[in-house]
């Protein structure tokens, strides 16, 4: 059931936060230490903004940090965060906005619309979270790191099983703050180790 003032929105709103998410991706970057000063950061499906906070209080004022969303991101006051309305499907777009730009870190609150058919919902899900890693695969730098939301599914064993290759370290983890009743889950990979042959610009 949806809770609106559980503890962890009221926190964020506490905190000037834009939503209770802020607090997966805290959690999950004080165990993996996903997010360090200096760093170039990409978050797919950034709006209404908490990611954005985060992670650009993190990587500090010599950090540069991009956000992505189909939603309008109301602008954040830290310089070093750039905001595009986009879609992670427009391949032209992407390049057009990157160039050549890599990443020490990829990472992706991407959720779809829910439908209220769990096999849909899941089956989409799975299909942003490969969107947002074929993304990571051309952009992340070697040793990078990603993180992606994605519901938990059938599928999803298969498709980890092909994602944990390309790290040192490799976890699927459900956060505290995640509502208990959801699904979601977070594939998190540490030190990415690229493959030459993988080299190609969207």
């Amino acid at each position: 059931m949806y809770r609106p003032n559980d503890k962890f929105s009221q926190k964020a709103r506490e905190l000037g936060y834009r939503s209770r998410s802020v607090f997966k991706l805290a959690e999950i970057d004080r165990k993996y230490n996903i997010l360090k000063r200096g760093m170039a950061v990409l978050d797919l499906g950034s709006a209404p903004g908490s990611w954005l906070q985060y992670a650009s209080e993190n990587i500090g004022p010599s950090g540069r940090l991009y956000g992505l969303d189909l939603q309008e991101i109301a602008p954040l006051q830290q310089n070093n965060v750039k905001v595009f309305k986009a879609d992670i499907f427009n391949d032209e777009f992407l390049k057009q906005i990157f160039d050549n730009l890599q990443f020490d870190a990829v990472i992706s609150d991407l959720a779809p619309s829910t439908s209220g058919f769990k096999v849909t919902d899941t089956a989409v899900s799975l299909e942003l979270l490969d969107r947002a890693w074929e993304i990571a695969k051309k952009r992340l730098k070697t040793n990078g790191n990603f993180v992606g939301k994605v519901f938990a599914g059938e599928d999803l064993r298969g498709w980890f099983s092909g994602f944990k290759k390309y790290f040192k370290m490799s976890k699927r983890y459900k956060p505290h703050s995640s509502r208990e009743e959801s699904k979601e889950l977070f594939v998190i990979g540490t030190g990415y180790k690229k493959i030459s042959t993988w080299l190609y610009w969207l």
